[in-house]
Formats: structure tokens, sequence, C-alpha cells
């Protein structure tokens, strides 16, 4: 997609991580075509339980809509604050 992501794992037992470069994914995904519209639904899944989320914290009146442009580091310190008063 060509914008940074970063991401956190954890596994149950010794994992080996490939890192593919941007020209062997591009090669990968050319052989199987199948795999570009299964990532694109993915990443749509997770969109819209995104999106779910925060209309039910809206709801909870947990987030408001000025926090959703905030950084999200910002609004955990935040509420961590108004929970647990640190």
């Amino acid at each position: 997609m060509g914008i940074p992501r970063s991401a956190a794992v954890k596994t149950l037992e010794t994992t080996i991580l490939f890192v593919v470069n941007r020209d062997v994914f591009q090669g990968f995904l050319t052989s199987y075509p199948q795999l570009a519209d299964q990532i694109a639904e993915k990443l749509v899944e997770r969109k819209e339980e995104l999106i779910q989320r925060r209309k039910l914290f809206q709801e909870m009146g947990i987030l408001e809509n000025d926090d959703l442009e905030q950084n999200p580091l910002v609004w955990i310190r935040q509420r961590m604050r108004s929970l647990f008063g640190i």
C-alpha cells in the first residue's frame, strides 16, 4: 500500500520471520492473483471492525469526535489518567 505500518506479534513457539521486498511481493501476487483479493478482504474486515469499535466507544461516551483526530497514544494516556488517576 506504500504506507508505513507497524505490528506486534507474539508467537507460541520459535518462529522465523521473512521480510519480502516490494518486487518479490509483486511477483508473488502476479503468480497468485487470488491472494491479492484475500488480502484486500481482510483489510476491509479490519477497517470495519475498527469503525464498529469507534462507534461503540462513542455510544459509551468513552470517545468524543475530537478524540478521533488525536494521536492514539495520547488518547490512551488520557483515558488511563481519567480511569486510574495516573
